[in-house]
Formats: structure tokens, sequence, C-alpha cells
């Protein structure tokens, strides 16, 4: 525990406790410290509740909650108050006992509220898929509907199969949104449909083993652009996604998509969207043998492309042929592809390319000499031991 002496300390603005793991209690005294606006108490395993009154601390802006399972209820009880709350992040929801318990929180009347976290944790994932368990998770989620301020939404390790109602982004729900995060929902079956939020920027989605296709699911209804401001789009860990199709509706797709990553897809094979030209990085960090086949789908769509990086492709042992489609690359970087043996003579026709970047590829031990005399190119070289230049 800390100090009751701390509470004399009536300037502090922030009080960071995040990690102690044997931290049991916050002193009493706390809601002396009328100044606090930053509360962490993330990862402290054995705090049991919070100070008696610590609604009164009406500047709090930022909270970060990680309690034991059974205190998580009364927890919600005292956060009814803080009505000031910029930040909130909530973990170990599954310590909820009741939807109604999550009805308490009122988060939609936090009208301040900006940033939102909603982590629920499992150390067993067989019990988490215990189908009560999954309704109870869905009803708590659909009673944390937060305020339409909202700008920036994470969502970790939820285990429905369905997200809430208030994630169809209807006109004004999320209408603020810039950035949301959707980790580890092993269970749910469709894509949020984000498609239409006028303002949304960055999109990870990472963990839903469920989704075989990114489709109008996930680009929603209505007409116009579809991610109309999108800057930065992840998907990682899908191990059953295969399709990626292009939208029904009129309109252009991700006119203002700068960055497009794709992590462990490992089926992958078909990508139906042409981004507009303002699309310059490509990130594949995938396991996947149809990137070098025919079988892949998708090539000719990318050729607005400017910088391609190839990173922890096991499986690749020669460039992919459909790469002499991106007209604009101009610069390539491959990094880690331990069984990649050799650079395809073809690279030099790439007429905007001039910029070859190799790191830590263990058995690469050739690169063209038409490559290597042209002055167009810069070749950089690192950690690929056989390689000589």
């Amino acid at each position: 525990m800390l100090p009751d002496s701390i509470t004399a300390l009536t300037n502090l603005q922030e009080l960071d406790v995040e990690g102690c793991q044997s931290f049991m209690k916050l002193p009493e005294g706390l809601v002396s410290m009328k100044k606090l606006t930053m509360l962490n108490v993330d990862k402290c395993v054995s705090l049991t509740q919070l100070p008696h009154g610590i609604e009164q601390l009406t500047n709090l802006q930022k909270l970060t909650m990680h309690t034991t399972t059974n205190s998580l209820s009364s927890v919600i009880l005292e956060l009814q108050s803080l009505v000031n709350l910029k930040e909130l992040r909530l973990k170990t929801l599954n310590g909820l006992s009741s939807a109604e318990d999550a009805r308490a929180l009122k988060l939609e009347d936090k009208i301040l509220l900006e940033c939102l976290t909603l982590s629920w944790e499992w150390w067993d994932i067989e019990v988490a898929l215990v189908t009560n368990i999954v309704l109870l998770d869905e009803q708590v989620l659909e009673h944390l509907q937060p305020n339409l301020a909202l700008k920036n939404l994470e969502i970790l390790s939820y285990m429905g199969k369905k997200l809430p109602s208030w994630m169809a982004c209807k006109k004004e729900n999320l209408w603020h949104l810039t950035e949301i995060k959707l980790v580890n929902l092993k269970k749910c079956e469709r894509l949020p449909p984000l498609g239409q939020l006028p303002k949304l920027e960055t999109v990870e989605i990472s963990g839903m083993d469920s989704i075989s296709a990114v489709d109008d699911a996930f680009y929603g209804d209505g007409n116009g652009d579809t991610f109309p401001r999108l800057e930065s789009l992840i998907f990682s860990e899908m191990p059953m996604l295969e399709r990626w199709l292009k939208a029904k509706g009129e309109g252009d797709m991700f006119p203002m998509l700068l960055r497009l990553i794709l992590i462990q897809c490992p089926k992958f094979k078909e990508f139906h969207v042409r981004p507009s030209s303002r699309l310059l990085a490509l990130s594949l960090w995938l396991n996947n043998d149809k990137l070098l086949t025919s079988e892949f789908v998708g090539w000719q769509n990318l050729k607005y492309v400017t910088a391609l990086e190839i990173t922890g492709c096991e499986e690749l042992r020669c460039l992919p042929q459909g790469i002499k489609y991106l007209e604009d690359l101009s610069h390539l970087y491959i990094i880690r592809c331990n069984n990649l043996i050799s650079l395809p003579d073809w690279l030099a026709e790439l007429k905007s390319l001039k910029h070859l970047i190799v790191r830590d590829c263990a058995m690469l031990s050739f690169i063209p000499e038409r490559l290597k005399q042209s002055p167009r190119f810069h070749i950089w070289n690192e950690g690929c031991p056989k390689l000589q230049l």
C-alpha cells in the first residue's frame, strides 16, 4: 500500500501504480486530492476496492482499472459519478456477474468520454467459450454503449459471437470515431460495419478466427465513398481469411488509404479491391504459399503501391511474379525471409523501383548483376551473410 501521507500532495495530478501486483489498497484520504486528473491501477491484481468517496474526484479525466473479478461490480458503482472522464480503460470485464452491472456504469451519460477500452481476460479459452458465458459477454457489451463523442475504441478478448447493436454505425452512433482496435474476438461471426463512418482514420482487427471474407458486412450500408477518411488498416492473425471483396455499391473505396498491413493470414488468396492512387505502403507478414502462385488473385489491384515490405515469410524462396504489376513501386523491403535464395532479374524492369533493402535473410546469396550495376538502384544489405555486393 501507499502511505496515507501521500494524500497531503494536494496538487498531484497523476498517480500511476501500474503493474504493482501486490498492491492491495489506495489511501482512504485520496479524495482530498482534488486536482487528480489521472489514476492508473492497471495490472494491480491484488487491488480489491477503490477508496470510499472516490466519486468525489470530479476532476478525474483518465482512469485505468484492473481489479479482481469479485470486486468489479462494486467498482462500477463508484464510477457512476465520474462524469468528467475523457479516457476510461476497464479490464477484467469477465468479472461482471450480470449485464445490469454494465448498465449501471451509464457510459452513454459520460458526454466528455473520448477514449474507451473494454477488455476481458481469459486464462482458459475453453472455459470462456461455454455458452452461458458467451451470452453474458454479449449482454454486457450491449449495455456498455458509449456516448456519441467517442473518438477511440478498443475491445479486447471479447468472446461473444455477435457485436452490439450500437456498433451498427447508424446515424450518429460512433460518428466521431477516428480509431478502433478489435483484438482476439475469436468467436465473432461478422466484421463490424465501419465503412460509412465519416471520421474513421485507423482500423486494427486482429485474432478474429471465424472471419473468412472481408465483404459488405465490413463496408456497411449507404452510398458514397467507403471508408472516406481511413488512412491505416491492419488485419492480423486471421487464420480463416481467404477473400477480400469489393463493395457492391457505388463510390470510391478507401480513397485516403496510405498504409495496408496484412499479418499472418495463411489462407488469404483473393484481393478484389482497388484502392485509390493514394495507397503508399503495403506490408505483408505472411507465411502463405499462395502468394507465389497464380492461385493468388489481386496483385493487379495494387498497382499504385509505392512501398512494399515483405517480412518474416518463411515459405518465400523467390519473389512473387505479381510484383511486376506494381508500376509505381519505388521502395522494396525484404526482411527476415530466411529461405529466400535469390532475387529475380525482372526487378530491373520495374521503372519506378529505386531502393532495395534486404535485411536478415540468412540464405540470400544472389542479386542479379543488372540490379547491382544500374545507377538508379540503391541496394542496402544487412544481416545477409551469404550475400556479396
